[in-house]
């Protein structure tokens, strides 16, 4: 009884016993064979440990070994008993077979099967051998119909208990190692993959003891005629809702617990990676992206906004989405702006009180519309003296080539001159910014440019090395030896898109006025509770909206009073106005700037004035902050 304190011990012999007396071969075998089936379905039953080591584990060698065995066809009959019986039919049933039903053992299975190769004659081609082979195997199928039974895909088998055994690992190989040595043939294959196909909802509650399951399957999935097989049957249908389902639970634990467990997550990557191996394959991707993208883009919205359940496992997770989701919308520009109205849809799926989950897609947005470009933070610097004042200027910079995170090196250009007085002993100039000047790329630099800007836009577009180099900057006293006569660059132009036509550089922005994404981004805006709280959000949706004012398309859409953006706007600027706090300044400027593209473009297109401030009395508050000390010290807002 599995109650017995020394179980294991009890039968350690017998099993070794039952082992090697069923590896013989007599005219008991198949009895021997059926009471090891029945001793494992038994123990199967049984949720224990000791059970599960003492006699689960031998028997599944045992069944291992048979199915090896026998999965190795030898001699002459080795064609002949490989295309014997279709995969897809048993032609024994199995419970019949264990209750020692006659019309079910062996000799009854041998009458039906083609043990041998076909008496023909020797002129028979092979390929007429073939056609009888084939032929026959036929006729035997419908003349024995009333005793052939479908194979039935059910998770719930020995199997697939034994591959997701919580107590064993050695058990769990042991059922992987029988599944692989099953996988003879395609029939088989096929049955294989639709059993662990049903049973992918058991990653759920298995965890950690479901790895040598995913492990198993992303095996059985490498062969390309099985991938489109399993996509097909809508494999990834299926694995989007089981991650939805995941997620789901996470959010909920996010809700109501405290604690948190290190393996949460587990089932989630697991299905992530299956969902990757897939998309990975190009014609899959391309049939399947406009599905699941919306899928995908919820998924790693909702992870983003784990806190208490944030394990290592989610973070991978998100990370792998991430990437799937960039590989799925990097397309052409029609799928672009698929996904841009997918991210809009998405909106709206998360109340107005979430000041965390819109702030993403915003980003996004702002990603897509105008990608930033990739700056270097970090490059060296080289500080020489101009050769022909060495003889005027004393010391020298000793610690060439500085980095440009150096104490004293910016961030503007001024901190340069400074920190190379300061180090020659120039103390004379160390107050006066006239008496020295910079020269880079043999350009007088002024003294007010960001460091970083002057690497990048003056040292780095003129540089072959394309910026590997270090910057060499060259000092020397002004007028020392007559007026300079090289040029002189006072301000920096903002990059590559000076030139470009703001339609065609903003052009993925037109989208924000087709799928109603204007209209979202200002109900947020008037739903902001708190300027301080919803600091995040009210930076993307600013730097959003100036990406979208580019574009004459969404001037337009704004300028019309049904969609109350001035009244907005206007709020937004007195609620700024009365934080009276440092970075209110910026947001200020940026709803300002906003505010005079909307009314220079109605004033162009003759709209009154009048209606599209109706019905609100933020004009009124906000001339009553002209006179407020916020306002009359930040001289930039009061212009």
């Amino acid at each position: 009884h599995r109650t017995v304190p020394n179980l294991a011990g009890s039968v350690r012999n017998e099993m070794d016993l039952l082992r090697m007396s069923v590896y013989m071969e007599d005219l008991c075998w198949e009895r021997r064979l059926r009471s090891v089936f029945k001793l494992f379905l038994a123990a199967n039953c049984i949720d224990s440990p000791v059970i599960v080591d003492a006699v689960s584990r031998p028997c599944s060698m045992i069944l291992l070994h048979v199915v090896k065995m026998t999965g190795q066809p030898q001699g002459e009959n080795a064609e002949t008993n490989t295309q014997a019986c279709p995969g897809n039919f048993l032609h024994v049933n199995a419970l019949r077979w264990l209750k020692r039903d006659t019309s079910c053992n062996f000799q009854a299975w041998q009458r039906f099967c083609i043990r041998e190769k076909p008496k023909v004659e020797d002129e028979l081609s092979t390929h007429g051998r073939y056609l009888v082979v084939k032929y026959t195997q036929r006729w035997k199928i419908n003349a024995h119909k009333a005793t052939l039974w479908r194979a039935q895909v059910h998770h719930d088998t020995w199997l697939m208990r034994n591959l997701f055994c919580p107590s064993s690992r050695a058990a769990r190989n042991n059922a992987w190692h029988i599944i692989q040595a099953l996988c003879t043939d395609d029939a088989r294959y096929q049955h294989i993959l639709d059993l662990m196909m049903a049973s992918l909802s058991e990653l759920s509650n298995a965890a950690q003891s479901g790895r040598e399951f995913m492990t198993l399957f992303q095996e059985l999935c490498l062969p390309l005629k099985w991938k489109l097989y399993l996509t097909v049957r809508g494999i990834l249908p299926r694995l989007a809702e089981l991650i939805s389902q995941e997620i789901a639970k996470l959010q909920q634990l996010e809700e109501t617990n405290l604690g948190s467990d290190l393996s949460q997550g587990t089932a989630l990557k697991m299905l992530t990676q299956i969902l990757v191996q897939f998309m990975q394959h190009e014609p899959i991707k391309q049939r399947f992206k406009t599905r699941l993208v919306g899928a995908v883009l919820d998924g790693y919205l909702n992870l983003r906004r784990l806190i208490i359940q944030r394990t290592k496992m989610v973070d991978e997770t998100q990370d792998m989405l991430l990437q799937l989701l960039a590989n799925m919308t990097s397309g052409t520009e029609e799928e672009t702006k698929d996904f841009m109205a997918v991210c809009i849809k998405a909106l709206s799926k998360y109340p107005m009180n979430d000041l965390r989950t819109p702030v993403i897609i915003f980003e996004r947005l702002c990603s897509i519309v105008y990608p930033e470009e990739n700056e270097k933070t970090d490059f060296c610097m080289v500080l020489d003296k101009d050769p022909q004042q060495e003889e005027f200027l004393q010391g020298r910079m000793q610690g060439n080539p500085y980095a440009s995170t150096d104490p004293g090196l910016g961030p503007l250009m001024r901190d340069i001159k400074n920190k190379i007085c300061r180090d020659c002993e120039l103390v004379a100039l160390l107050d006066d910014d006239a008496s020295m000047e910079l020269l880079v790329r043999n350009k007088i630099i002024s003294l007010d440019l960001p460091v970083k800007d002057v690497y990048k836009k003056i040292w780095c577009e003129s540089n072959d090395d394309k910026g590997n180099s270090a910057m060499r900057v060259v000092y020397r006293m002004t007028g020392l030896l007559g007026d300079a006569t090289e040029e002189i660059v006072k301000t920096l132009g903002s990059g590559s898109g000076d030139g470009n036509d703001n339609e065609e550089l903003y052009r993925m922005a037109s989208v924000l006025c087709e799928c109603g994404g204007l209209e979202a981004m200002l109900a947020r805006l008037e739903h902001l509770p708190n300027l301080i709280r919803g600091q995040q959000m009210l930076h993307a949706l600013l730097k959003l909206f100036d990406y979208a004012l580019k574009l004459k398309a969404n001037c337009t859409h704004l300028i019309s009073p049904a969609r109350r953006a001035v009244p907005i706007l206007l709020a937004t600027l007195n609620q700024a106005l009365s934080v009276k706090q440092e970075f209110c300044s910026k947001v200020a400027q940026q709803v300002l700037s906003i505010l005079e593209t909307i009314l220079l473009e109605a004033s162009q297109a003759q709209t009154d004035m009048g209606e599209l401030t109706a019905g609100t009395s933020e004009v009124g508050v906000l001339l009553g902050f002209i006179e407020s000390s916020f306002v009359r010290s930040h001289t930039p807002v009061l212009h």
